[in-house]
């Protein structure tokens, strides 16, 4: 049996964790801070009325509202004191429909999941009472695929020895990127057109020096940096960054499981491709390892006769 068929998303789930719900009549302010208090990025609403979940609330829909109301300072503090529906209501046309998923699928019907409806991250419900268990997102995933083949030291697929650039995973073509002096309204018109997460900071000699992605949003948060959108990349990345992952790079001949080394032990959510003169080549993010790993080359007969540890992270 494959791999990802054979493992069911209750095994993902966090011996101890944080799950954040928020009620749709929360004001945004205190929704944002509860965010931020906690260390993540996004999370689920509740709708009290119809007892169900009705959406997550995520950096992307801040960013929304900045493209909407960025021209008025006033409009644009007014806004950020509404309540969660009324922003809803303001993004209807952009929200994605709420998923969720049963404990007991399995992890291949997750990532099908994940994938076609461009999201990511999924919560996941107890089968019976469709109460809140945790978020699974592709964090989650990949630290559970790359930690059960060290724990049982299980051999790598021979795939797994050839480059990324070889075997096609990652984005190596039509790269957006951005330089030091743009500004953050360009920045934030580019991660939402452009359906992107992050984008490389290039210097004056067109060398990658940094990222900045939606997670940085929630810095234009914290120190009301959003009411001038038009301060420069370069100003902005001097402030405190929280949850800043860093700039981790690679080289698009490194081998696969390099990679995904490399991802897992600095917990990152993408890698730059870069040359040997730090010029951009591509990026590599989760969603791509995963894409090629359980869809499209699930790795059979990997699993030990004994499964008696539990993998913990």
């Amino acid at each position: 049996m494959k791999f990802s068929k054979s493992h069911r998303c209750y095994e993902l789930m966090p011996t101890s964790a944080k799950l954040i719900i928020l009620d749709k009549e929360l004001k945004v302010t205190h929704a944002f801070d509860a965010l931020t208090y906690n260390g993540i990025r996004s999370a689920p609403v509740w709708d009290s009325e119809s007892c169900e979940y009705i959406g997550m609330l995520t950096v992307t829909d801040f960013i929304q509202i900045l493209k909407q109301h960025h021209h008025s300072k006033d409009e644009l503090n007014a806004v950020c004191s509404q309540k969660i529906s009324e922003w809803r209501e303001l993004l209807a046309e952009d929200l994605k429909p709420m998923v969720t998923i049963s404990s007991v699928t399995n992890l291949y019907e997750a990532v099908q999941r994940l994938q076609q409806n461009n999201i990511h991250r999924l919560l996941v419900v107890d089968e019976l009472t469709d109460e809140a268990l945790y978020i699974l997102t592709n964090r989650r995933i990949i630290h559970f695929v790359w930690y059960f083949f060290q724990i049982f030291h299980l051999s790598l697929p021979d795939f797994m020895n050839k480059s990324v650039k070889e075997l096609g995973v990652g984005t190596f073509s039509d790269l957006t990127s951005i330089h030091e002096t743009t500004s953050l309204l360009n920045v934030l018109s580019l991660l939402i057109e452009r359906h992107l997460s992050v984008l490389p900071v290039l210097d004056a000699n067109d060398c990658v020096v940094n990222i900045y992605g939606r997670f940085d949003v929630m810095n234009l948060v914290n120190n009301e940096s959003y009411l001038n959108l038009n301060r420069t990349v370069e100003q902005e990345l001097q402030s405190k960054r929280p949850g800043f992952e860093g700039l981790y790079s690679c080289r698009s001949s490194d081998s696969l499981s390099t990679v995904i080394d490399r991802i897992v032990r600095a917990d990152v959510h993408r890698l730059i491709v870069v040359d040997d003169d730090k010029h951009l080549e591509g990026v590599i993010s989760l969603s791509d390892v995963i894409r090629f790993l359980i869809l499209h080359h699930d790795c059979e007969d990997v699993q030990p006769e004994n499964v008696e540890d539990e993998i913990q992270f």
